[in-house]
């Protein structure tokens, strides 16, 4: 999960996550849908997917790594300040969505596999 406590909105990122695992929890009338990338490979080889990126800045709850298998830590950061190495989709569409780029993207994908 993204978040940015600095831009006017925080941005969330949920990649196939359960409805109970992700925290904190925005107000589902809160969400904007800002972003989506088809994903050719996940890091873990299981195939494509597909990752909805949803802007909100309101929430409760606390943060926590709901799944400590799949990500290396949970953190509030600022949107300018993306940790190293940062995952190149997050970095991807964050860009996009603070730079109001494009809403759809692709990663991973060859360019004849995209025609």
């Amino acid at each position: 999960m993204l978040s940015s406590t600095a831009a006017p909105s925080s941005l969330q990122a949920f990649s196939g996550q359960s409805v109970s695992a992700g925290r904190p929890r925005p107000h589902p009338a809160d969400l904007a849908l800002v972003h989506v990338i088809h994903i050719e490979q996940g890091r873990d080889q299981a195939g494509q997917f597909v990752l909805f990126v949803f802007a909100t800045d309101t929430w409760a709850g606390e943060l926590t790594n709901a799944e400590p298998d799949k990500h290396l830590a949970a953190q509030w950061i600022t949107a300018d300040r993306l940790p190293e190495p940062a995952f190149p989709t997050s970095a991807q569409a964050l860009a996009a969505y603070r730079n109001g780029g494009p809403v759809f993207s692709r990663y991973g994908w060859s360019v004849t596999a995209a025609r």
